[in-house]
């Protein structure tokens, strides 16, 4: 399988929060830390293939804060 994770490259960064929204704009998952990430699922089942929105704060090793957004599609292949 090709990118079965939503992930962040976290060198240099002492802290992390990201969100996933659903087009309606609904939360549908968060995680905390520099090694989480976004696997697919919504409370452990697979989630809808289309475009979600992802937030994320990071807090950088000088203390600098960053804020980051966009969209991420999820495609499912057959199984």
């Amino acid at each position: 399988a090709k990118n079965d994770l939503f992930a962040f490259t976290t060198s240099g960064i002492k802290t992390l929060n990201g969100r996933i929204f659903n087009r309606w704009g609904k939360e549908v998952y968060a995680w905390e830390g520099t090694t989480n990430y976004w696997d697919g699922t919504i409370k452990g089942k697979d989630a809808p293939d289309g475009v979600y929105f992802y937030v994320v704060n990071v807090v950088d090793v000088l203390d600098k804060t960053i804020d980051e957004k966009g969209t991420v599609t999820l495609l499912r292949g057959a199984k």
